[in-house]
């Protein structure tokens, strides 16, 4: 057996199941998204020595975070 059958499937079933899909990816996106803009807040917050410690110069913090962002995005 290779799966579960549906005795009455309706015939648009795919066409739901693909916006289904496209729906969990726009709300993954936005998640994302709201990461990221709650990383630069946490980001802004800390003093030059903080990013200094942790490896990070003030011009360079959203530039990485928005990298990280770009691998989620591509990862979901």
């Amino acid at each position: 057996m290779t799966g579960i059958k549906v005795p009455n499937r309706p015939p648009n079933a795919d066409v739901i199941f693909k916006g289904l899909d496209m729906l969990l990816s726009i709300i993954r996106a936005f998640a994302a998204y709201r990461n990221y803009r709650r990383a630069l807040v946490e980001i802004g917050m800390l003093s030059d020595r903080e990013l200094e410690d942790i490896g990070l110069a003030r011009p360079y913090a959203p530039r990485t975070r928005t990298e990280r962002l770009r691998d989620e995005l591509l990862i979901a």
